[in-house]
């Protein structure tokens, strides 16, 4: 029985250790205590990972006990990696990184269609009525459907009477 309570005591403090996590906590900042908020702050070779707030400061969760690779990365900064060791269930770790060379940009092009462009590439038979333009002339709606390609408009008599409107040779209950 005596043998049976040391085997069981062992097992219960082995899987223990084994299981152990560290809550890590710190700032990090970019030299001359600028923080650096929006840091990536990774565990390498696990999962764990954060982001710093505004303020600079992060907060590491479920970290196995250990020596351990965090490698802190910032835009426009650049990334380091620390050795730490995870011995405790909490710990404070301030990080500093280095600011990098800045990059110059010779060039920048931004291309772009107006939707009036993207309609009329779009593949399909469409025809763009300006409207702007249209309401500096004298002309009714239909009038100014009549001009436009394949469309006929039909109108028997002036303004208010019966129109049929015919497009790219469709009539009817086919135009809707």
């Amino acid at each position: 029985m005596k043998y049976l309570y040391l085997v069981f005591f062992l097992l219960t403090s082995f899987t223990t250790v084994i299981g152990q996590v560290a809550n890590i906590k710190g700032n990090v900042s970019a030299g001359d205590g600028v923080v650096a908020p929006q840091a990536t702050i990774k565990v390498k070779g696990t999962g764990i990972g954060t982001v710093a707030l505004q303020d600079g400061s992060y907060e590491l969760t479920k970290v196995p006990y250990g020596e351990q690779v965090v490698r802190v990365s910032c835009v426009g900064v650049g990334a380091k990696e620390f050795k730490i060791i995870v011995d405790k269930p909490n710990h404070n770790y301030d990080f500093e990184i280095v600011k990098g060379k800045d990059i110059g940009i010779q060039e920048v092009v931004v291309e772009g269609k107006t939707e009036k462009r993207a309609l009329e590439t779009s593949g399909f038979a469409v025809a763009v009525i300006e409207t702007k333009e249209a309401a500096l002339r004298n002309l009714t709606t239909n009038e100014l459907l009549d001009r436009s390609v394949g469309v006929r408009v039909r109108q028997n008599g002036g303004v208010g009477s019966a129109v049929e409107y015919n497009l790219n040779g469709m009539t009817g209950s086919t135009v809707g």
